[in-house]
């Protein structure tokens, strides 16, 4: 911040000499051989900050991920890091992927070429904050919004030979975390239990206060209540109850549980007709949700608000779980979900 050029013996290799509205990462490539070579750095600044840093590393074939680390949300300019990461799996908590890069406002792009033996296969994006999936030219995910964790995937893809696959995330605030894979799918004669619509918009609006979205009113749940955020121990309660929607204020579910630090497990089996559905918590404290063993809704710690997750269902009864915690205050536990485009 500002402007800057770099030679490398009598080769310009970086050329941005111009003012710059914030730091920015500039980068140029070129093969040296063996042997002395001289560097020449020019930097300016015009106004405002000012500063100036400077590296280099050798770049050594991708066996696996090529990452290219970015110092703002947008992967513009040069990367600040480029790397052979093995894998995508990533739990940085608050802090940067590398000293020198902003632990807020950075982003990523992964790419590989995978050479997949024949068959359909299932892709799985886990992230916050936003992030998506190319699969060729083809973009199958867009999350690219600010999140809590969440978990989409796709199923059912066919695919034979080598593809390439990208994978982009940025970090707005708070904890950055993401995690991609891909695992054996299934095709039409073994549909998948359920698929998360991945391309999507921004997240849908909260429920109406007034009317029902879901017909659960004469399903009974299971509903188990522990004496601890963590749902250890053993059950203080146990019964059944024909709706998921509580608000027990400043009190308690009974007698035997505290008002504050307890936590809940309700499960159902659940048969639904074909089609997309968008499942909708709302919260005071922590929540996850499952569907058939799969964390669709994932929001464990404490926070008041709305979740939600658009779900491909097949015909079929599946097994709906959702856990809840209440740290201190308000208590209060929601699920409500409703078929799209009914």
């Amino acid at each position: 911040d500002d402007g800057v050029r770099i030679r490398v013996d009598d080769t310009l290799v970086v050329d941005a000499w111009e003012d710059q509205q914030q730091p920015n990462t500039s980068t140029g490539e070129l093969y040296l051989a063996a042997g002395q070579h001289t560097i020449t750095v020019e930097y300016y600044e015009h106004c405002g900050d000012a500063s100036a840093h400077v590296w280099w590393q050798r770049r050594e074939p991708f066996t696996a991920w090529q990452g290219r680390y970015f110092d703002n949300r947008d992967m513009v300019g040069g990367p600040a890091l480029e790397r052979d990461d093995a894998e995508i799996a990533f739990d940085w908590g608050t802090a940067p992927p590398v000293k020198w890069m902003p632990d807020d406002n950075f982003s990523v792009r992964w790419t590989r070429t995978v050479n997949f033996a024949p068959g359909y296969y299932r892709f799985v994006l886990q992230a916050d904050d936003g992030a998506r999936f190319w699969l060729d030219q083809a973009l199958i995910i867009d999350q690219w919004r600010d999140m809590d964790y969440e978990l989409h995937y796709v199923d059912g893809t066919y695919l034979q030979g080598p593809h390439t696959l990208t994978v982009e995330y940025y970090e707005h605030t708070g904890s950055a975390r993401i995690r991609f894979w891909w695992e054996a799918g299934t095709n039409d004669n073994s549909p998948p239990t359920f698929t998360p619509l991945s391309p999507g918009a921004a997240p849908s609006p909260p429920p109406s206060e007034s009317g029902i979205e879901a017909a659960w009113l004469d399903d009974p749940w299971e509903a188990t209540y522990f004496a601890s955020e963590d749902l250890s121990g053993r059950p203080v309660l146990t019964r059944i109850e024909t709706a998921l929607d509580h608000n027990w204020g400043l009190g308690s579910p009974g007698d035997a549980i505290p008002t504050d630090h307890f936590s809940a497990r309700w499960t159902q089996p659940i048969y639904f007709e074909g089609g997309l559905y968008r499942f909708t918590t709302y919260t005071d404290d922590g929540v996850r949700v499952w569907v058939d063993d799969q964390l669709v809704i994932d929001a464990w710690r404490p926070m008041r608000g709305y979740r939600n997750a658009t779900l491909r269902l097949f015909p079929g009864t599946h097994l709906v779980r959702m856990e809840y915690y209440e740290r201190t205050g308000i208590a209060l536990a929601r699920l409500t979900w409703r078929r799209v485009g009914q």
